[in-house]
């Protein structure tokens, strides 16, 4: 019990724990012969352990001094190499701030660079989509003069006495030269729905007012003025295919005569 009671007794030698044993005998009363003589053998094979332990121990000390030397030797060497290499790295740390500043320097320009390529980029943009709309605009203008101009080389070739050879947009070249151009407004609509409906220069005199509404002509005063012009055509080509017939009365009424050949002469040219 006191054995296990003792804080230390784990970490005594054996040749201390007999002795603590035989001094604990001796305070308890229960010692005898027999301790005596286990004491004087017990000595002796301390003494002899003791020895051994000490030429043991000798022994051991020097082979562990000269491995304890060579592993110190490792570590010097082992510490010289780190620090040469800590001495390269900080070398190499200052060359990579260097370079890292550097870098950080370009890195700003480039983004001010950057910014700069985007104004522009845009801007560029901007002044594109506006030649664009210009371009188209340009365009539809262009297209509008070679109408205009296919119009105007159309309208020159015009025969009214003609008329019933015209096709749909003959028609409408010529009411574009009527009445200052007030038709002009029709002319999409008209060569549309003329074309739709095939209606050539013989057709006009078969054309009335309703058929110009259904044409697209929505002004009344218009419908009626297109059909003046197309009633006109009509009269003058019937104009054109009348030959008076003049009788001669006698020599005496010549002159009476040719005043009437002429008078007739002179309806037929109007």
């Amino acid at each position: 019990h006191l054995f296990t009671e003792c804080n230390v007794w784990p970490y005594w030698s054996t040749s201390i724990r007999k002795h603590y044993c035989i001094s604990m005998k001796r305070v308890l009363g229960s010692w005898d012969d027999d301790d005596d003589d286990a004491i004087v053998v017990d000595e002796e094979a301390n003494q002899a352990v003791s020895s051994n332990e000490e030429a043991m121990s000798s022994t051991f000390d020097d082979a562990k001094c000269n491995e304890l030397g060579a592993e110190l030797m490792r570590v010097k060497q082992m510490k010289e190499q780190l620090e040469e290499v800590v001495t390269e790295l900080r070398k190499n740390e200052n060359a990579v701030r260097s370079e890292n500043q550097t870098l950080k320097f370009t890195c700003e320009q480039l983004h001010s660079q950057n910014a700069d390529l985007k104004t522009s980029l845009q801007s560029a943009q901007t002044d594109n989509a506006k030649l664009n709309e210009d371009c188209k605009e340009a365009q539809m203008e262009l297209n509008e003069m070679k109408r205009k101009l296919s119009t105007l080389q159309r309208m020159q070739h015009i025969d009214a006495g003609n008329y019933l050879n015209w096709d749909s947009d003959d028609i409408v070249d010529w009411l574009l030269t009527l009445d200052d151009g007030v038709y002009a407004k029709y002319e999409e609509t008209l060569r549309q729905k003329l074309k739709e409906n095939n209606v050539d220069g013989s057709e006009l005199v078969h054309v009335d007012k309703q058929d110009l509404l259904t044409f697209g002509v929505s002004s009344f005063k218009h419908r009626r003025g297109i059909m003046e012009h197309f009633q006109a055509l009509s009269q003058n080509q019937q104009q054109q295919h009348v030959i008076p017939s003049v009788q001669p009365m006698g020599n005496n009424h010549n002159d009476e005569n040719h005043g009437i050949i002429n008078s007739f002469g002179a309806s037929a040219e109007g």
